[in-house]
């Protein structure tokens, strides 16, 4: 008979954690050309110009600007700058209602679109989800073999005991017979004793035990079970059989 072992399957590699910044990404509204201003008042500007994507605007005379460069004001908001190649402004017919009357033509027509930062949108706490599994009582299982000393419960069973121990009652009381002070007998150690400084089996069994002078205590318990009392009848037999 041949005995088979399972071999260790390899664990799926888990994704990494993609790690969460702190700081919220920024909003943006839409574009918007910036209106005429300077040397470019009184010109083309604003709404004639038509933006086509992030990346190009439309100038009037149907010619495509192109993004060169994007800024950051101190409110936060976006300005993308865009320009036109000098060459086209050159030859562009509708160039003095676009360029200012001293332009040297060695640059060609920019413009500004701004994109306005929005205020970042509250965050509300999600509150984790708890799942509450109820567990059934545990029910006390009789077994039909041997009872190993691994499979006792031990938690289980040391709440039984507890809870046993409460339902009991005992009472202490003291017999009516006349209380004598025991004297203690004087005696005197030999040398060996002194030597060796520990009192055999024996002869610690005769020191404790009771003399009939001595105070006579009754215990009385209620609630105990039968098979303790059994127990506690056979340990007094034995002491009275070896005594």
């Amino acid at each position: 008979m041949t005995e088979e072992v399972a071999t260790p399957q390899p664990e799926a590699p888990q994704p990494a954690a993609v790690p969460q910044s702190s700081h919220p990404t920024p909003r943006y509204g839409a574009m918007t050309v910036a209106e005429g201003w300077a040397k470019s008042r009184h010109k083309y500007a604003g709404k004639d110009f038509k933006i086509m994507d992030d990346e190009s605007v439309q100038c009037p005379a149907g010619h495509r600007m192109s993004r060169r460069e994007i800024r950051y004001t101190r409110r936060g908001d976006m300005q993308m700058l865009f320009s036109m190649n000098p060459r086209i402004c050159a030859s562009c017919p509708v160039k003095q209602h676009c360029l200012s009357d001293d332009s040297k033509n060695t640059n060609g027509r920019r413009i500004s679109v701004i994109r306005t930062k929005l205020p970042p949108v509250p965050t509300v706490a999600v509150e984790p989800e708890i799942t509450i599994i109820a567990q059934a009582p545990m029910k006390t299982v009789q077994g039909t073999q041997a009872l190993i000393w691994t499979d006792i419960p031990a938690t289980q069973l040391r709440r039984e005991i507890r809870q046993h121990l409460r339902r009991h009652q005992s009472r202490i009381e003291q017999s009516n017979s006349a209380i004598q002070t025991i004297e203690p007998a004087i005696s005197y150690l030999t040398r060996s004793q002194r030597a060796h400084r520990r009192l055999a089996w024996a002869e610690r069994l005769k020191r404790n035990a009771a003399r009939s002078n001595t105070l006579q205590i009754s215990v009385e318990i209620f609630g105990v079970s039968p098979k303790l009392i059994e127990f506690l009848n056979c340990l007094s037999d034995k002491r009275s059989e070896s005594s």
